[in-house]
């Protein structure tokens, strides 16, 4: 379980969650961030990660779901 993450702002990009939380823990770099978050190693800060159950299972509450990602903070709506 996560002790920080962001409270998303409305319209905020998946993204722009995801490195504002790496700021803000300050990390050194952005692969530990998603090994923490994902259980991935990668460096890049993609669009949307296909682990993003690992996050859901970290934060552990029911406003955060893959649906509620999807719907208020990709460009998923519009496609």
């Amino acid at each position: 379980m996560l002790s920080y993450f962001p409270k998303p702002y409305p319209d905020e990009d998946f993204r722009s969650i995801i490195y504002r939380y790496h700021i803000r823990t300050g990390k050194l770099y952005f692969e530990e961030t998603n090994k923490e978050l994902f259980d991935v190693k990668s460096k890049r800060n993609i669009y949307f990660h296909h682990n993003i159950v690992e996050l859901i299972r970290l934060l552990n509450q029911k406003d955060y779901t893959i649906e509620y990602f999807l719907i208020n903070h990709t460009v998923f709506p519009l496609i």
